[in-house]
């Protein structure tokens, strides 16, 4: 377990009107602010999106901005048997498994950090010498080995500068979730896969045109 709901709750980084954009649906298409406008949000959800030192991962910023569950209103008091369509909400809960899932995905850093690596090729002792090729990714401006972060503690760490590569040199992982029922489990599953559908599981911007791809396999089981 990692003790990160009391962060979540304390820093106001993780409010979610810091991540959610702008209604599109009054933009015209073919106008310079459609173009602008998508261009922009491709680009987070390929990238990532920053905002006062918090990362919030490209899967999470799409699964909150750009796609949909059903939810039920439950004002009042009572829960209404009448659902519609509507964003998800950014809650404690999906700040811990994106963030878990993108560690899953080979998260080692970014390219431009210049203190931080998450590659875990630099646990390995005396890497430089026994090293042939050298991950340039791992030295820093001054020619030394970048510092060591896990992958998790980096993510929940709140940053002084915003990065644009996010790399993922480190092995892919499974991920198995066990909670109680009624957190969303089936919805946020279900963003994963619609994410990784919808950008053919691209992590670079050059990848959106020319794709790799990626196999995701989700299942859910009752105990």
């Amino acid at each position: 377990m990692h003790e990160i709901v009391d962060i979540l709750k304390k820093e106001c980084s993780y409010h979610p009107n810091n991540y959610i954009t702008s209604d599109p649906s009054y933009l015209l298409v073919d106008t310079y602010e459609y173009t602008t406008y998508w261009t922009e949000e491709f680009k987070r959800c390929v990238l990532g999106y920053w905002y006062n030192g918090r990362y919030i991962t490209p899967q999470l910023y799409f699964y909150i901005n750009h796609y949909r569950i059903l939810v039920s209103n439950n004002s009042g008091g009572k829960k209404s048997k009448v659902q519609t369509f509507s964003r998800p909400i950014l809650r404690d809960v999906e700040w811990v498994v994106f963030y878990n899932y993108f560690v899953c995905r080979g998260f080692s850093g970014f390219r431009e950090d210049d203190e931080y690596s998450c590659n875990n090729d630099l646990l390995i002792d005396n890497y430089l010498s026994v090293t042939v090729d050298i991950n340039s990714d791992l030295i820093n401006s001054k020619g030394d080995l970048k510092k060591y972060m896990s992958p998790r503690e980096y993510l929940y760490k709140n940053h002084s500068k915003h990065y644009e590569t996010p790399l993922y040199d480190n092995d892919s992982l499974n991920l198995c979730m066990m909670t109680s029922r009624g957190k969303g489990k089936s919805m946020m599953c279900g963003g994963l896969l619609a994410h990784e559908y919808t950008f053919n599981g691209a992590k670079t911007i050059n990848e959106l045109s020319n794709p790799s791809t990626i196999h995701s396999y989700c299942s859910t089981r009752d105990v």
